[in-house]
């Protein structure tokens, strides 16, 4: 059974708060380059239209949030990308997920996108097929899998 969730912006005051979940997808990012990228994406100090939202109870513990940009995409002229979008929440773990589903659409249609793209996180050990339950949560608020995205990391300069 699923627990009601308020979806809110993350506001400055919580970015440290919910490092714990960008652990969860990006072991590697440390809490000062977590602050520093949600200041630039929430504070309007990047050209892209952006933000982040959280799923928090009524305590306001974060269960779940997401970061969504607008970028122009061939054939879509506006899309609303979702990367990541993550939960932890031991007793209701799809809950927050569903909430912050629930939640894009009315986002994307007030900055004028066409589609919704989520880009879910991948971490060692953690490879979701498009059978793992979970996917019944996003096929469920209309979502279906369409191609595979491929990432590569640059090797970073040295310094001089």
């Amino acid at each position: 059974m699923s627990r009601h969730y308020h979806i809110r912006p993350l506001a400055e005051s919580e970015f440290a708060r919910a490092y714990p979940l960008i652990r969860a997808v990006a072991p590697e990012l440390s809490l000062n380059a977590w602050l520093g990228f949600a200041r630039v994406f929430t504070l309007g100090e990047t050209a892209l239209e952006g933000g982040i939202i959280s799923a928090q109870d009524d305590g306001a513990y974060i269960y779940g949030l997401c970061c969504y940009m607008v970028l122009p995409r061939l054939c879509i002229r506006r899309s609303l990308i979702v990367e990541p979008i993550v939960a932890l929440h031991v007793v209701d773990p799809l809950g927050p997920i569903e909430a912050l589903l629930e939640a894009l659409e009315p986002i994307a249609r007030r900055l004028g996108c066409d589609s919704i793209q989520l880009v879910l996180p991948r971490s060692e050990g953690s490879e979701i097929e498009a059978d793992h339950p979970s996917f019944d949560v996003f096929r469920a608020a209309g979502y279906e899998l369409d191609g595979i995205k491929l990432s590569r990391r640059l090797a970073q300069p040295r310094p001089a």
